[in-house]
């Protein structure tokens, strides 16, 4: 199940962290013992390659006639250990292409060490992008101190604001830090805090460096994937040839939150078109007119569909607008 992480281009926290300018999807758990056991199935022989199977994951799963199988005392849907960052960038790779001739090159590059995650539909989250998911209160446009919606180490409490759950106290969580010129070399990020470390390694703002060699029993990963999007054609007319003056239109998406504000016709007849783009995830948008006039029977607009040009909705001429439409993005 993915958590849709929006309002983008928010505010950082404080401390510079958390602000991301684009909506995406983060596993709302990490990556499962059976899921990486049947990467590990689907890629053959190739798990030799860059210590896939290395000592430790016989922790959690068996290799068993040439098939790998999760431990019989092993819960398969709890996270996958004994994985480190390039463990997670070649399972990533998998997800993107289910192709063998780009398992260690795309989107991560582990030979020459860049990454092109424009073109990836999975990735790794960086540090803002899992900052924001894990303490980012969207509704109160605050940042909480613990992944837990409280200011206080409660490791009873284990879902954030965005839903993810077991974000800190549980496993810390490899992070992708090949951006942050700042990191140091050979060694990748984790955060979160886990069972065996004190409360307080949860807290906002604390990062921990390990070499990329590790591997630990409380360390695990989840993945990033782009948010599937529609995009919509507003198209704003007035009947009198003035504009539309003070009244705007703004689109709203599913929790009522402002997506596009003052879409207005600033003068004559129109039409004068916005193009607009939401998350399908969201459902449904809400177009809603504001009338700060009294002429807004002047005022009219149709939306289309952006891929079939297609009139979704027209508003009658020489009446105000509807004040409220439900578009669904089904």
């Amino acid at each position: 199940m993915q958590c849709l992480i929006k309002d983008k281009n928010n505010q950082s926290d404080i401390n510079g962290y958390g602000s991301v300018d684009h909506n995406f999807l983060i596993q709302q758990c990490f990556v499962s013992c059976e899921e990486y056991a049947n990467f590990l199935n689907s890629i053959n022989i190739v798990y030799k390659n860059h210590d896939l199977n290395n000592e430790y994951i016989y922790k959690v799963i068996d290799k068993q006639r040439s098939v790998f199988k999760v431990k019989e005392n092993i819960d398969p849907h709890s996270p996958i250990r004994y994985i480190s960052l390039n463990h997670l960038k070649i399972y990533c790779n998998w997800l993107n292409t289910k192709n063998l001739k780009y398992l260690f090159e795309f989107p991560y590059n582990l030979y020459t060490n860049k990454s092109n995650l424009d073109q990836a539909e999975f990735w790794i989250p960086n540090y803002d992008e899992w900052y924001k998911a894990v303490y980012y209160d969207s509704s109160l446009e605050k940042y909480w101190l613990f992944p837990n919606k409280t200011n206080l180490p409660n490791k009873e409490q284990t879902l954030s604001p965005y839903g993810l759950i077991d974000a800190g106290f549980k496993y810390y969580t490899l992070l992708d830090n090949s951006a942050n010129i700042y990191a140091p070399k050979d060694k990748y990020i984790i955060a979160g805090g886990a069972t065996n470390r004190h409360p307080i390694n949860a807290k906002s703002g604390t990062i921990r460096y390990v070499s990329d060699k590790y591997y630990a029993g409380y360390i695990s990963g989840r993945l990033c994937k782009k948010s599937e999007t529609k995009k919509f054609i507003l198209k704003l007319y007035d009947t009198y040839g003035d504009g539309w003056g003070e009244n705007s239109l703004c689109i709203n998406n599913a929790s009522h939150k402002p997506i596009y504000t003052n879409i207005s016709l600033k003068n004559g007849y129109g039409p004068s078109s916005t193009t607009i783009e939401v998350d399908k995830i969201e459902r449904n948008i809400n177009i809603k007119y504001v009338k700060n006039n009294s002429l807004s029977y002047e005022n009219y607009y149709e939306i289309y569909d952006f891929d079939t040009q297609l009139l979704i909705f027209k508003s009658n001429m020489y009446e105000t607008p509807p004040e409220n439409l439900i578009i669904a993005l089904s």
